[in-house]
């Protein structure tokens, strides 16, 4: 089964708009958005609880963070779960909580989750830059990426201690809701998680209810910038993969339709089963013409079944 995700709709203020376009579209199931708020989100629940259509997964926070004039929101759209100041990282699990309860109410299988940030500053400039001048592969390159990425471990490591401590709250909670706990490969490198991180997590909670989600336009660019090997990425952590996010990449732009960008979809079934959750998750700029179309490759290739 496929299913879209809101965020195809960021700023519609009807539920229904949302529901009659996922119907209209040939969707029986979707997952609702962190860009999806408040007022469109509370109109759809009566009908989402009578199953209209089938909440398959959410993506926290949902519904979209609304700003509270709290400090930490001049550097950031909500508070962060790496975040060491007690206060934030207690709002940030709040926000948590409260997705975690609407999505158990709503029988969903899963919580999609984006864990928090370092304090490395973004790279994605001079990444780009490379990738641009065709630089990537050469030795300077790789010697900026080595570097950069021995940066990106020791930052990682400096809020370690503070994940941890959110991420132990949240898996006791999932745990109680019966709730899946997706951890997505986040697009920017000063994010959490790396792939190593994520790896690092589901052995610390080995036997709970972590799973890895994969965002697939993500590890494309993470690919065409010479980060990762995707295929590798999969062979680490396939074994744990709960769901996907679906969109494509051209370069380092995403969230295109699926088929408009660089992305080998026929790689991706060896590492799925008929349990992973499969979601849609382009964004507006990808017209319905090629959704629809990226939602028929998609079939082709075996990511759905034909009759899906």
């Amino acid at each position: 089964m496929l299913s879209i995700s809101t965020a195809y709709w960021p700023s519609a203020e009807e539920g229904d708009e949302i529901l009659d376009e996922a119907d209209r579209l040939g969707f029986g199931s979707i997952e609702l958005s962190n860009y999806t708020g408040r007022k469109p989100l509370e109109e759809m629940l009566p009908a989402l609880r009578r199953k209209r259509l089938q909440v398959v997964s959410l993506h926290n926070p949902c519904p979209k963070y609304e700003p509270r004039l709290f400090p930490w929101e001049v550097d950031r759209p909500e508070p962060l779960l790496t975040a060491t100041d007690r206060e934030e990282r207690e709002a940030a699990l709040r926000l948590v909580e409260k997705t975690m309860e609407l999505a158990a109410d709503l029988e969903a299988r899963a919580l999609v989750l984006h864990l928090g940030q370092t304090d490395l500053p973004p790279q994605e400039e001079w990444l780009r830059e490379l990738h641009d001048r065709e630089r990537t592969e050469t030795d300077e390159g790789r010697e900026r990426m080595t570097a950069m990425l021995d940066e990106r471990v020791k930052a990682g490591e400096a809020v370690w201690d503070a994940l941890r401590f959110s991420l132990e709250e949240i898996t006791r909670k999932g745990e109680r809701l019966d709730l899946f706990l997706g951890v997505e490969n986040r697009i920017y490198i000063h994010e959490v998680p790396t792939y190593d991180e994520i790896e690092k997590i589901l052995a610390a909670f080995a036997g709970g209810n972590f799973r890895y989600w994969h965002d697939v336009g993500h590890a494309t660019v993470h690919q065409n910038l010479g980060l990762v090997d995707i295929n590798g990425v999969l062979d680490r952590l396939g074994k744990h993969l709960i769901g996907l996010h679906i969109h494509d990449a051209m370069g380092y732009d995403d969230h295109l339709a699926p088929g408009q960008g660089d992305t080998d979809f026929a790689s991706l079934p060896p590492h799925l089963n008929p349990e992973t959750i499969r979601v849609i998750e382009t964004h507006p700029q990808a017209s319905e013409e090629t959704l629809l179309e990226g939602v028929a490759m998609l079939k082709d290739v075996g990511i759905i079944e034909p009759t899906g």
